[in-house]
């Protein structure tokens, strides 16, 4: 019977641990960047993970930035897949906080101005004009 209790007891013990470590993961991945600093010297560079329309706001494409920095207002490329489509960029945001600017080694969402949500998906890359650095 005692040994009984002691499984329940620990099993009990278990289950709180567990349900507070997942509680606390959320908070701990949006605190954690990993930032190369060595790649923020290089052209824009980001590949394209997801694509979302936003009503009132356009569309948003989803990545990890890989090189480079961006900022809000900076004109933008769009390549891959056979097109080149020019943009600039409205907003950017990591884990729904507004920021004016993000680097390499963050992933983040960007707004996008006057293109369609047919116009870009997935595998394409965000690019800075003109650069071919991918």
């Amino acid at each position: 019977m005692e040994t009984f209790l002691l499984i329940f007891v620990c099993a009990i013990v278990l289950f709180i641990v567990v349900r507070l470590i997942i509680k606390q993961s959320p908070r701990r991945i949006r605190s954690t960047e990993v930032i190369n600093s060595n790649n923020t010297h290089e052209p824009f560079l980001m590949n394209v993970e997801d694509v979302f329309f936003i009503t009132g706001r356009g569309v948003v494409v989803v990545g990890k930035i890989e090189k480079g920095i961006i900022n809000v207002g900076d004109e933008a490329e769009i390549v891959g897949n056979g097109s080149n489509l020019r943009t600039k960029i409205l907003s950017i945001e990591i884990f729904q906080k507004k920021l004016k600017q993000a680097k390499a080694g963050e992933h983040v969402g960007l707004c996008l101005k006057g293109i369609d949500k047919t116009q870009v998906q997935k595998g394409q890359k965000i690019i800075t004009p003109g650069s071919s650095s991918f």
